[in-house]
């Protein structure tokens, strides 16, 4: 008889398991998005293919550029304020400011827009 304890197999499976899963998500976000990207935009270029499938196909890429709500439309440039010009930087408080002050501003029923891609 030995005092070494006794090997629980399922948590050994159980890693293994989450490991795997963990290579599965990150091969669907990187090697799956550009195919499914790739794909899409085939899709809308094909002009054989169903209207549903290129309608669908639009939608996502609108969705994955972040083109279907007002908020995404009007997102602030990228630009690191560090490597701004000094107008750049005051055009964008502006731009800031104006946005701050309509998020505060009432909203009638009939002013309402439906943040869609076309508003």
């Amino acid at each position: 008889m030995t005092d070494e304890p006794d090997l629980d197999f399922s948590l050994i499976e159980e890693e293994e398991d989450s490991r795997l899963r963990a290579v599965l998500i990150r091969q669907a976000r990187t090697e799956g998005v550009r195919v499914a990207y790739d794909t899409a935009l085939a899709i809308c270029r094909d002009p054989s293919a169903p209207a549903q499938a290129r309608a669908s196909a639009i939608r996502s890429l609108l969705e994955v550029g972040d083109l279907l709500n007002a908020k995404g439309r009007e997102a602030a440039p990228t630009k690191d304020p560090a490597a701004m010009s000094a107008d750049e930087i005051s055009a964008e408080i502006v731009r800031a400011r104006a946005q701050l002050a309509a998020s505060k501003a009432p909203r009638s029923r009939t002013n309402v827009k439906n943040n869609g891609a076309f508003d």
